[in-house]
Formats: C-alpha cells, sequence, structure tokens
C-alpha cells in the first residue's frame, strides 16, 4: 500500500468526481439489488428467516435455550426481528429485505475503500479504480447479493475499525470493532492486531471503545448464558473441504478411513489454537517491526483466520475482502477474482433449479468446487508470506539529499 501523502497535497474532489462516485456505488449496489430480488441464496437464507419466526413469538432469549443453530450476537436477534416486520411494508419477500443489510454495508465498504486510496495517494484514478474493484467484485457480490448472511456488514465495520485506528482515533476504532463483534464475533480475534498499531495511551481509549460491545452482551450473559456459550462461544463451523481441513479430509479418504477420522477430530480441537497463536505471532511481530499499516495488520488476521480455521463457511471469504483492497489492489483484485469464481461454482454446483435462485448446502464442498477454493487459499498463502518477509525487512537507509529536501519543505510549509 503506498506511504501516506501530506494532507495539503490530497486536494478536493472535483463535482463531476463526485457524481461518478457516487454513481459507481449505486450501480453496484443496484446490481447486487437485482441479484437478490431474482434469487432466494442459501440455506442460511431459510435459517435466518426461522429464527426471526421464532424471536417474533418466543423472544430473544429463548433462542439461545431452545434453538441450538442460533449462534450470533443479541443484537443480530433484533435486527433480523425488525427486518422480518420491514417486508410486508416493502411488499417484498423475507430473503431480498435481509439482503438490504449486507448490500448497504457494501456501499459503504466502497465509499471507505475509495477514502481510503483518495488519502493514501492523492490520485483520484487510483481510488476510483480500488473502487471500482469492490463494485464488480464477483466474491462481494455473490455474498451480498446472494447468499443471505451478514459477512459483508462484518467485512464493512472492520474496514472502518481500521480507518479510525490508522488515524489515531483509537476510542472510535475501539468502538468500530465492537460493533463488528456484535454481528459475529470473528473479528474479536483483530483486537490484538489493532492494539499493536497503538502507544500506551491509545490503548486504553481503544480498549474503552472496544468495552462499549459488551454491553448488549450482558442481559444474555446474566439470562441464558449457559446457552450463549453453548451456541456462539462454543460454536464450530463445518469441516469442509478448504484449507487445512481439505488436505486432513483427503488424507483420511485416501487411507480408507471415515470422512471426519482422527485426525479431523484432533484438528477441530487443535485448529482454534492454531488460529489464535497465529494472530498473536503476526501481532507481536508487527509490533516490533512497526512497518505494518493497520489495514495489513487486519488482513493478515483475517488470511491466518482463513488459512487455518477448522470450521469454515464460502461466507466468510467476504470478510476478508474490503480489508485486503484497502491494502493492495493486486491482492485485493487477485483475492475478489478466484474467491469470486469459487463462489460461483460452489453455488451452481448446489443450485436446485428453482426460480428465484436457491442453492442447497447438503454435503461438503464437491470436489471441483474444492480445486477453485484450493487457488484461493493459496493466495492467501502466498499474501502472507510476501507480507510478511516485504515488511519485516529494515528500512533502506534515506539518502542524505532526500532528507534535507524533506526538511526544507517542512520549513516551506511552516
Amino acid at each position: 500500500m503506498p506511504g501516506p501523502l501530506d494532507p495539503a497535497a490530497r486536494g478536493m474532489l472535483r463535482p463531476r468526481e463526485v457524481y461518478e462516485v457516487g454513481a459507481m456505488v449505486l450501480a453496484g449496489m443496484v446490481l447486487r439489488l437485482v441479484l437478490a430480488l431474482v434469487s432466494r441464496g442459501t440455506n442460511d437464507i431459510v435459517s435466518w428467516e426461522d429464527f426471526a419466526n421464532h424471536i417474533a413469538e418466543h423472544g430473544l432469549l429463548w433462542m439461545y435455550a431452545n434453538v441450538p443453530l442460533w449462534n450470533h450476537p443479541p443484537l443480530m436477534g433484533y435486527m433480523v426481528e425488525g427486518l422480518r416486520a420491514l417486508a410486508p411494508a416493502l411488499g417484498w419477500a423475507f430473503p431480498p429485505t435481509f439482503k438490504l443489510v449486507p448490500i448497504a454495508a457494501d456501499g459503504l465498504s466502497a465509499l471507505l475503500i475509495f477514502r481510503v486510496w483518495l488519502a493514501h495517494t492523492g490520485d483520484y484514478r487510483a481510488a476510483r479504480r480500488a473502487l471500482l474493484w469492490f463494485t464488480l467484485s464477483l466474491n462481494a457480490v455473490l455474498v451480498s447479493g446472494y447468499h443471505g448472511n451478514t459477512d459483508p456488514l462484518v467485512g464493512a465495520l472492520v474496514l472502518a475499525a481500521c480507518m479510525a485506528v490508522e488515524r489515531r482515533h483509537s476510542f472510535a476504532g475501539g468502538a468500530l470493532l465492537a460493533a463488528a463483534v456484535n454481528v459475529k464475533l470473528i473479528p474479536l480475534l483483530l483486537a490484538p492486531l489493532l492494539v499493536a498499531r497503538l502507544s500506551a495511551s491509545e490503548i486504553s481509549r481503544f480498549a474503552a471503545g472496544l468495552a462499549l460491545g459488551v454491553l448488549p452482551f450482558l442481559p444474555v450473559l446474566w439470562l441464558a448464558g449457559d446457552g450463549f456459550v453453548r451456541n456462539a462461544v462454543a460454536y464450530r463451523s463445518n469441516f469442509d473441504n478448504w484449507g487445512v481441513p481439505l488436505f486432513i479430509r483427503a488424507t483420511e479418504y485416501v487411507g480408507g478411513a471415515s470422512v471426519v477420522g482422527p485426525w479431523a477430530e484432533a484438528y477441530v480441537r487443535v485448529g482454534p489454537i492454531l488460529v489464535i497463536a497465529g494472530v498473536l505471532a503476526v501481532a507481536g511481530y508487527a509490533r516490533l517491526a512497526q512497518r505494518f499499516s493497520t489495514y495489513e495488520h487486519a488482513a493478515l488476521g483475517l488470511a491466518i483466520f482463513l488459512i487455518l480455521a477448522p470450521g469454515f463457511g464460502v461466507q466468510y471469504t467476504a470478510i476478508l475482502g474490503p480489508v485486503l483492497l484497502a491494502v493492495s489492489q493486486r491482492w485485493g483484485g487477485a483475492w475478489a477474482v478466484t474467491s469470486g469464481l469459487f463462489l460461483l461454482v460452489v453455488y451452481v454446483t448446489f443450485s436446485t433449479g428453482e426460480f428465484p435462485l436457491y442453492s442447497y448446502f447438503d454435503s461438503p464442498l464437491r470436489p471441483h468446487a474444492a480445486a477453485v477454493g484450493f487457488f484461493a487459499w493459496t493466495l492467501l498463502v502466498a499474501f502472507t508470506w510476501t507480507t510478511v518477509q516485504q515488511r519485516g525487512r529494515p528500512a533502506p537507509p534515506e539518502p542524505v539529499a532526500a532528507v534535507r529536501v524533506t526538511a526544507s519543505s517542512v520549513g516551506l510549509r511552516h
């Protein structure tokens, strides 16, 4: 990612450029909305509709005690109940109404990505190109417009938290990360990586902002704590044909053992520890190196999660997309294409042939889909290795002449 540009050199957008950016964001959201209106989605959207009906009838606390699949933070219960009530007012079915949330989240991510690149390069064309990458990202379009889950909202809030921390607004950064944790618990992994960018005083403000996110959980922990821990904290996603589980499943299948044999069971237990250890190791390394941006911190953390996680849902891939595009258009664009093609193959493979379009996940990922996913997974490994290697090298000494010019420039500005 380019280094920060002096604020005086960033300039202002011309009215034409403002309209152009707005039109691109709007076009991306319309594209997703059209897909939402012609599709039902996946099993996830069916689950969300069931959740909404149960919450409306029995209340949120009842869910944690009686619906094992309800593994979401409490605010998501209130959100889905509100969307259920909104659907009749719009005259829409529940699936496209629900997808308004991830579609709006993608609109926010697009604007944030544009702002990141404009602030760091001062180049409108580079910022517009990054915006276009996300607007047309096959991964982002499919997850927000088709799949039917909240992962795009997580990605947008994580990116916003990174932007706040990068600008040294540490309290806001903590509060935005807390908002992401109130959508899904996964972003909690990123806390040590964001903290690694802050000074001691900033860490205390970040922690105060993050602590706000605890408040919605308190009534649930007090009144339905056992169910929440069992459903949400102890939740393990599918041991699917992605990443390390793909290798384990292939080995056990070739060996004639059960598809979910002893190595799989062992990795389900050990995998979360490896993810946490990997994130902490990168956080410590980044803290010492002091050569990574906040966006790189978050992208590395999410990449480690996707590389090592013992449980996987295809929609998780959308969490990384916005942050990775904020780091690099080369890596972010490659991820948008490879993970997008992977999702397309998955959804087509599980398609029921119905209209509105629907994909029913009734088995692990099929071999041809897993093969495409392998390329996306290896891209993450390459990104992680390359970023750590490049940023871990000592900075080359700055030429004396350059130092003098910089000092002169500073003198002129002041």
